[in-house]
């Protein structure tokens, strides 16, 4: 006894009929809606790190308004974008309106809570946190952020926070990690 076998079209048989077949113009939207998207949800850090630069681009000639605007904007479509949020931390602090340290702070804080490694946004905080008057709090952050990355401007930085938020062991922290650094510096030696 013979048998017939059926062959079943393959999977891109079958997607070749459906789109051959007339769409009305609800179906085409879902489609073009589906793909755009999908375009979306794959380029969407290309677009955020182009916003970036756009925003990199306004703070340098002097517009930290729609610095801001465009870093907010790269930050909604990627809230992980380190770049995005020391750019916004940046233009938040050069604005100097009412609270706006406080905003930045309190950004800082949330970014920092999620990145801890973020190092250029602890260095923003640590200015933000300068700017507003919480001088001790800013003398600790410098102070991270020069054991963190550990060059001498970093150690200049948490030394004179350090000396000018008056926290003796946070000087000698920074005077040991600058000798270290720069173990022949002659105005080292020359500190009090």
């Amino acid at each position: 006894m013979a048998t017939i076998v059926v062959a079943r079209p393959s999977l891109w048989a079958r997607l070749v009929q459906v789109a051959r077949r007339p769409m009305s113009f609800w179906q085409r939207l879902a489609v073009a809606v589906v793909y755009a998207g999908l375009a979306a949800w794959l380029v969407h850090p290309w677009i955020a790190m182009q916003l970036v630069i756009y925003g990199n681009d306004a703070l340098t000639v002097g517009d930290p308004a729609y610095a801001r605007h465009l870093y907010d904007r790269a930050l909604w479509l990627d809230s992980r974008n380190r770049f995005a949020a020391e750019g916004w931390m940046m233009a938040t602090t050069e604005l100097r309106r009412p609270g706006s340290d406080k905003l930045a702070m309190h950004f800082a804080t949330r970014y920092l809570a999620r990145d801890p490694e973020a190092i250029e946004v602890r260095r923003l905080l640590a200015v933000a946190e300068w700017h507003s008057g919480a001088r001790v709090q800013a003398a600790i952050d410098y102070n991270l952020v020069a054991r963190m990355r550990g060059t001498d401007i970093d150690w200049e930085f948490a030394l004179s926070s350090a000396v000018q938020a008056g926290i003796p062991q946070l000087q000698r922290a920074a005077r040991v990690g600058l000798a270290h650094v720069a173990p022949d510096d002659p105005l080292l030696r020359r500190r009090p």
